[in-house]
């Protein structure tokens, strides 16, 4: 009974999922895109480092990324004019930028050299160290305050120098999944 009643709907859902894919097909026949040039930039990578990778361009060419170093740390980068600048740590090993503006203020996270007191890795490094939110500015690496908690990061800076993130608070979340 069961088998009957499916091979008498199959036909249906057939003629169902043909009738889309035809109209699919052919609207894709009718549109063509034109052509698009572009050009490819090997930005390089800070000294003795074998990977970079950006994250934010602005509309004057600066490029908010992260490139390794040999000895394996990765630093907050930002390129302008194909020269990389190294803007450092907060003290641990490793940081990213992952915004920039057009006057070469660059925010991200970075870790310090203390350990996380709830074992957290909230840089994503794997080093368990405290990530805190960073301003870039004037050749220094500014450390930006939490909301009370131990690690935060900065997401985006406009050209207004107005800095957007996400950070901690002092308040522990019973939901939250321990480390």
């Amino acid at each position: 009974m069961k088998s009957r009643s499916l091979l008498s709907l199959s036909p249906w859902l057939l003629a169902a999922l043909i009738v889309p894919l035809t109209v699919a097909a052919q609207d894709t026949q009718q549109r063509t895109l034109p052509a698009v040039q572009y050009t490819v930039t090997d930005l390089g990578t800070l000294p003795g480092g074998n990977f970079s990778q950006p994250f934010f361009i602005t509309k004057n060419g600066r490029i908010a990324g992260s490139s390794n170093l040999a000895d394996g740390s990765s630093h907050a980068v930002v390129w302008a004019n194909q020269q990389a600048a190294d803007l450092g740590t907060l003290g641990g090993s490793n940081s990213i930028a992952f915004g920039t503006n057009d006057a070469g203020q660059a925010v991200g996270e970075a870790e310090t050299s203390a350990s996380d007191p709830n074992g957290e890795d909230f840089c994503g490094f794997q080093t368990h160290l405290i990530c805190l939110p960073f301003l870039w500015q004037d050749g220094g690496m500014i450390q930006l305050p939490t909301l009370g908690g131990n690690n935060g990061e900065a997401t985006a800076i406009n050209n207004r120098g107005e800095v957007a993130g996400f950070a901690e608070n002092s308040t522990p979340d019973p939901g939250c999944p321990a480390p």
